[in-house]
């Protein structure tokens, strides 16, 4: 067997510290100093999740006071397992490394090798709240940790009993149906009992949906009965005359709406007629008026051609002034290399003269030796020489400045020439364009004879057209005609639609008859199964199988404490209902659990966690308890001597208790317990 040596923590829940894992440990500190925050560390370990928040690594990233998370355990044999939860943009991963490496090439075969070398499987509880729990859901706590595998509780095998518990024939299609859907929902790797709750839960909410159901058809069938009883029966024949009469007048609707499109079509047309007419008229008044205008035509275009657009007196300035600019840009830009360079002369000059002057009686060569030479003469020569220069450059910058001022003006002086520029451009423009429209226009002035006569002949045809047309009869009567069959049609439309309303309402009826009847078989089927399924069904035969060989194990250890405990469970009552109750036997007597001291249920605990962590068989047979302080002192010690004898007899490999309270240090030294004061060591390695 494997047993753990130490436990490493990074960022859980606050905590980066190391432990040194003990055969008995007692955890003593105030809430908040960090207990159970190391017995969720070591169920983190050993499963990859902390079976209270959940399975999936979003659940157990809750832990964690980082973005990244991890936990390493080492065990006696050297094995190191270390698995890491990191939190980015949202998403959640993790990872899982062994050492040694044995090939492990992915997650899977790095959780097979941790179940060969620690197991998987460790038992963490609350000891206030098992005390407290109802028969109910001590019985869900044995059902979700106890072992199936072992005892033939496979998915094939619970299907094949569920069909036989609720006596499912083949022909009963709706019963089989739901037992296919129930354990569709069967995911393989997760216990019984997330199994059985998810089926359970499902096939509840359907339930719940069909009787729903059920009762909306009931209601409805009322409903469609009172209002059959309250109006006459209409026979199927009387709806087939309204039918026709209905045809009938449609047709009738449909001539007068062609004779009235007829009489439309034909009115259109004469106003068009008109309308084009009119249109020839006016155009050849306006052919008339414009061969007149021919002469005038061609005097405007003569005198816009006559119009002057000479730009070179205005290019020949403007090519001048940007000569004169360019020029003077180049003597400008000459200037201020010049000056530059000026400054740099002049600046390097002055740095050399400050240096002659700070070091004045020493070498100029060689730092540290005093020099008998007098460079004042120098230094005051190159000071004059400076002044001289400074005034260069202010004279050359006085020059530019007034060079500046020279080019600003000649740019201004473009402005005018390039804006008279543009403006003959565009008068050039606008005069072509007007020259293009009298052109044209006096081209078609010289076409317009022959469009005239093209325009005289199309006229005469209309109008001989207009004088031989019957013209179009008044719409008004066939517009009336018609209103009248459209009322009437609506009536028998109206009609109608409450015959087959009434026709209808006895086939829903019938429909509603055979949707209420499936509704009640579903609601039916789903009962079985959900009583099948339950504590007094599949769950209560396997809880009987399995306590068979695990009251055995409970008892074994309870007469290892104390030879007259043993513990006995009831599964029915005095009046044959089905029960689940815990307790002990005394004599021929029944003693419930509820009914135990204190002390007696506090070693029944110890007895029933330790015999599950051995019925299950893991590598390491761990045990982990939360809130110790819920007892007194007295029982305190009982629990924990209890523990400590399971380890001594090699019942368990490891037991780590935690409480607000414990034991006196006497009581621990003697039994071999490592007893850590959680406040003094939260941040330290223990």
């Amino acid at each position: 067997m494997s047993k753990l040596a130490r436990l490493r923590l990074h960022n859980f829940k606050g905590k980066r510290s190391e432990w040194a894992i003990a055969p008995k440990m007692l955890l003593v500190g105030p809430n908040g100093a960090g207990k159970s925050a190391l017995l969720q560390a070591v169920m983190v370990g050993i499963l990859g999740y902390e079976p209270r928040l959940g399975r999936t690594p979003a659940s157990v990233v809750q832990l964690a006071s980082g973005r990244e998370m991890s936990v390493e355990i080492e065990t006696d044999a050297k094995f190191i397992l270390h698995r890491t939860f990191k939190l980015s943009r949202g998403a959640v991963s993790t990872s899982v490394w062994v050492s040694p490496h044995q090939g492990e090439k992915n997650l899977a075969d790095a959780h097979r090798r941790i179940a060969e070398e620690v197991g998987d499987f460790a038992v963490s509880f609350d000891l206030n709240a098992f005390l407290s729990l109802s028969d109910a859901k001590k019985r869900a706590f044995l059902f979700g940790l106890s072992p199936t595998k072992g005892l033939g509780w496979d998915k094939p095998h619970l299907k094949s009993r569920l069909i036989q518990a609720v006596r499912a024939p083949v022909s009963s299609l709706t019963l089989h149906a739901w037992i296919d859907k129930a354990f569709a929902l069967w995911t393989e790797g997760h216990d019984l009992q997330s199994n059985f709750d998810r089926m359970l839960i499902y096939l509840k909410k359907e339930l719940s949906l069909w009787s729903l159901r059920k009762k909306e058809g009931i209601a409805a069938a009322r409903r469609m009965l009172h209002t059959r009883n309250q109006e006459p029966f209409v026979p199927s024949e009387a709806a087939r005359t309204t039918q026709r009469e209905i045809e009938e007048i449609q047709e009738r609707i449909i001539l007068i709406r062609e004779e009235l499109a007829k009489d439309e079509a034909r009115r259109k047309s004469a106003e068009a007629r008109g309308r084009e007419i009119e249109g020839l008229r006016s155009r050849l008044i306006e052919r008339e008026a414009a061969a007149a205008s021919v002469e005038k035509i061609r005097a405007q275009i003569a005198e816009l051609r006559s119009r002057s657009f000479d730009r070179a007196p205005m290019q020949a300035e403007r090519d001048q002034v940007e000569q004169a600019t360019a020029a003077l840009f180049g003597e400008i830009e000459q200037e201020e290399k010049r000056l530059n360079a000026l400054k740099i002369a002049l600046e390097m000059e002055k740095k050399g003269l400050d240096r002659a002057e700070s070091i004045h009686g020493t070498c100029p060569v060689v730092e540290g030796i005093g020099c008998p030479v007098d460079f004042t003469p120098v230094i005051t020569q190159g000071r004059d020489r400076l002044s001289s220069q400074e005034m260069t450059i202010c004279e050359i910058e006085s020059l530019q400045s007034m060079r500046w001022q020279r080019y600003r003006g000649l740019q201004e002086s473009l402005g005018p020439l390039q804006a008279r520029a543009l403006s003959l451009d565009r008068e050039e423009r606008e005069t072509q364009k007007q020259i293009a429209v009298w052109e044209e226009m006096l081209q078609r002035a010289g076409q317009g004879e022959e469009k005239q006569a093209e325009l005289i002949a199309a006229l005469a045809r209309l109008e001989a057209e207009e004088a031989g047309d019957g013209g179009y009869a008044d719409p008004a009567d066939l517009i009336l005609q018609k209103e009248g069959l459209e009322r009437h049609l609506e009536e028998l439309k109206r009609r109608l639609a409450e015959q087959e309303e009434r026709r209808s309402l006895w086939i829903a009826y019938q429909q509603n008859q055979v949707d209420l009847k499936k509704a009640d078989a579903n609601v039916e089927a789903l009962k079985q199964l959900i009583v099948a399924l339950g504590p007094k069904g599949l769950q209560g035969e396997m809880i009987k199988e399995m306590i068979r060989p695990f009251s055995k194990i409970v008892n074994d250890l309870l007469h290892a404490i104390d030879p007259e405990k043993e513990l006995t469970f009831r599964f029915q009552d005095v009046r044959g209902n089905e029960i689940f109750e815990m307790g002990w036997k005394r004599g021929e007597h029944f003693i419930p659990f509820e009914a135990l001291s204190t002390g007696e249920r506090v070693l029944f605990s110890a007895a029933l966690m330790t015999a599950l962590i051995l019925f299950r068989e893991p590598r390491c047979r761990l045990l982990l308890v939360d809130n110790l302080e819920s007892v007194d002192l007295h029982h305190r010690r009982r629990f924990i001597e209890a523990l400590c004898a399971f380890v001594d007899e090699g019942h368990l490999d490891h037991f780590i208790v935690a409480g607000v309270e414990g034991i006196p240090p006497g009581d621990a030294a003697r039994l071999g317990v490592k007893m850590i004061q959680m406040a003094d060591s939260a941040m330290a390695s223990a």
